[in-house]
């Protein structure tokens, strides 16, 4: 939408539109847990994390990174203990965590570094670390990276889940395979084993000593068994939650929520998201090619009745591109989208389209109608519906 986006933000909505919810079985001892993942996550063909597109919540177990990313967009060392950019932007230096062993008892140190990055060449992940040029070993626990510009992002792609550092034994040993037999970081857990789109079973790393400084374990994982199932079904997921088959559920829709506040055994959570929900204009197509008819249909689109109306009023409202937990979506005023059906009115009246006896607005013969296509989802489905009826009653035919 040209900037001018209708969004809904996923903030407030647990991973994937929905709740996280806790439930402990009765029959699992403390040091196992049986997890399901949120729809959105399953799928997952493997756990490389440099050729990979797509991972699940297994990757952040297996794998650690240089740097870790808080909710508020904040940066903390992990494996990298310390960094600085040059003035000019053309270096940064790191500063390792010693002590630090891959799951298969190979060491991670400087000469890791330069393997893992060149390896991400050919890659679709390959433009992470485009902008270095080389890296340049300090000693075994120090390096550099020379690069070929600026690159502003870089501690965010290095904080990235596809930025996890697998072992460089294992991982050439398995060569095109990995991530499915074998995947082998140093993170808290080890895999065990992965059926794809059903299950992985990962087992604790007891010698871990290097936890994520945002965890409040400082030790080994507590849990020595996780399973992470893969139940693309909400309703099935619930009712083994319900019956005590599963321990946890990640990203439940939040269509659940009256039955979850009704079972009192279940714990529940809505966590910050950071995602969005979006609708696009081909602006190539008429009649979005006029600015004023865009303006329009975000001004028509009131994101509160899509909150209240799918997701049982868990979510907040994005009144322009950025979600809101980062600073840079602290923008004026003159650049939020709010509901405003006057203003989209005054705007189809301006822009020459008349509003007919059916309620639909014309121009030059034409009727202002317009195609929404969705995903299939129930919860994208019920959106569409929605904005199919706010648009109508500014006088756009949606089908």
């Amino acid at each position: 939408m040209n900037r001018r986006e209708f969004l809904i933000s996923a903030s407030g909505l647990s991973l994937a539109a929905g709740v996280g919810v806790l439930s402990p079985p009765a029959h699992a001892s403390q040091d196992e847990l049986v997890l399901v993942l949120g729809s959105s996550s399953n799928g997952c063909p493997n756990y490389d994390p440099i050729r990979g597109t797509y991972l699940n919540l297994g990757a952040y177990l297996i794998y650690d990174r240089l740097i870790e990313m808080d909710a508020d967009q904040s940066y903390h060392p992990h494996l990298a203990q310390s960094w600085e950019n040059s003035p000019d932007g053309m270096s940064w230096s790191f500063t390792l965590r010693q002590g630090v062993k891959f799951h298969d008892g190979e060491p991670f140190n400087a000469h890791t570094i330069p393997w893992w990055i060149s390896k991400y060449a050919g890659t679709e992940n390959q433009f992470m670390v485009d902008a270095i040029d080389h890296v340049e070993i300090i000693d075994d626990h120090a390096f550099r990276f020379i690069m070929k510009r600026p690159e502003p992002n870089l501690i965010y792609y290095l904080a990235n889940v596809f930025m996890g550092i697998p072992s460089p034994k294992s991982y050439d040993a398995v060569s095109n395979g990995y991530g499915v037999t074998e995947a082998v970081g140093t993170g808290p857990f080890k895999l065990e084993s992965f059926v794809i789109s059903q299950e992985t079973v990962l087992v604790s790393n007891d010698d871990y000593a290097w936890p994520n400084p945002l965890s409040e374990n400082q030790g080994p994982p507590s849990i020595k068994r996780l399973t992470l199932r893969e139940i693309p079904d909400a309703s099935t997921a619930f009712l083994e939650l319900k019956t005590g088959g599963v321990g946890m559920l990640l990203g439940l829709p939040t269509e659940f929520l009256p039955q979850l506040q009704a079972e009192k055994s279940i714990k529940f959570r809505t966590l910050p998201g950071i995602g969005v929900t979006t609708i696009k204009f081909n602006v190539r197509k008429e009649p979005f090619t006029d600015i004023k008819i865009r303006q329009a249909t975000a001004l028509a689109v009131d994101q509160a009745a899509i909150l209240k109306g799918v997701y049982n009023g868990i979510g907040t409202e994005s009144h322009q591109f950025l979600i809101a937990s980062l600073a840079e979506s602290r923008v004026g005023k003159d650049f939020e989208i709010h509901y405003d059906a006057e203003k989209a009115n005054h705007l189809l009246d301006e822009a020459g389209w008349v509003r007919g006896d059916d309620g639909v607005r014309h121009k030059a013969g034409a009727p202002l109608a317009v195609s929404l296509w969705t995903r299939g989802e129930t919860e994208y489905k019920r959106i569409a519906e929605i904005v199919q009826a706010q648009l109508k009653a500014v006088g756009m035919a949606v089908d």
